[in-house]
């Protein structure tokens, strides 16, 4: 899939679509992801569901990593951005101070995101 829009528009985005993974797939990879802090804040959307809350977190920074690249232009890794509130259909995320710094004033944007089950589909735009 390839997504477009016009350098007025937006200075980068980053799309993923991912398929709602398996919860023993969820377990052996949640803590390279992500924290127990993260998976708490999205209880409330996502219940006890381990591989909802995998699959959101994991295509949010996937997304995020795909829409920061171009203003960094090198790797980011999962450890380096931090869920710090949810809503329905939106995420927010802290980066951390090496990050930050690299993205100056502007932080990371929100991601939004919806469920078509099984799938998952998430979006950042920086403005």
């Amino acid at each position: 899939m390839a997504v477009i829009a016009p350098s007025i528009a937006c200075r980068s985005l980053g799309v993923d679509i991912e398929h709602i993974v398996d919860l023993q797939k969820a377990e052996d990879l949640f803590s390279v992801i992500a924290d127990p802090a993260e998976a708490d804040i999205l209880k409330d959307l996502t219940g006890d569901d381990l591989a909802l809350t995998f699959t959101l977190i994991f295509c949010a920074k996937e997304a995020i990593f795909k829409a920061t690249w171009p203003l960094v232009r090198r790797f980011i890794d999962f450890n380096e951005v931090r869920l710090v509130a949810a809503k329905p259909g939106s995420l927010t995320f802290a980066a951390d101070t090496s990050l930050a710094s690299q993205l100056a004033s502007q932080g990371l944007p929100p991601v939004t995101y919806a469920e078509a089950l099984p799938l998952i589909t998430t979006l950042c735009v920086y403005r």
